[in-house]
């Protein structure tokens, strides 16, 4: 486990460290290790966080440039927003979406639990 310490940073030495600390339940891929955000009583938004270089990062935006790529400049992975579960990070989980797209999914899920009933058409106008 010599090559999974802190510090390394390519996709294969991130993913041996984030696998174990990873529960899998269902389609859910549930980060067990540290989190960041919300309260005490499990309210409000909690992501997954991990180092890299003694600097934290948020784990599904790391799970996503392991899967699928970089993340374009001024935009911000959406995760929480299928399932429910701020802890969720699976990678068919993970798309690139504008900060104004997030929050208005992010209200989707606070009025009806997941995304699925979400009209994405809304998002272009109608279209």
């Amino acid at each position: 486990m010599q090559e999974a310490r802190r510090g390394t940073s390519t996709p294969g030495q991130l993913w041996l460290r984030i696998l174990p600390r990873l529960q899998f339940e269902g389609d859910c891929w549930l980060w067990k290790g540290s989190l960041r955000g919300g309260n005490r009583r499990g309210r409000g938004a909690c992501y997954g966080q991990i180092s890299i270089h003694g600097r934290p990062a948020y784990v599904h935006r790391v799970m996503y440039e392991i899967f699928h790529g970089s993340i374009p400049s001024g935009q911000v992975v959406d995760h929480t927003h299928v399932c429910g579960l701020g802890r969720c990070v699976n990678p068919k989980y993970l798309s690139i979406t504008s900060h104004r797209q997030n929050s208005r999914y992010a209200a989707e899920v606070t009025n009806h639990g997941t995304r699925d009933s979400y009209n994405e058409t809304d998002e272009l106008g109608g279209m």
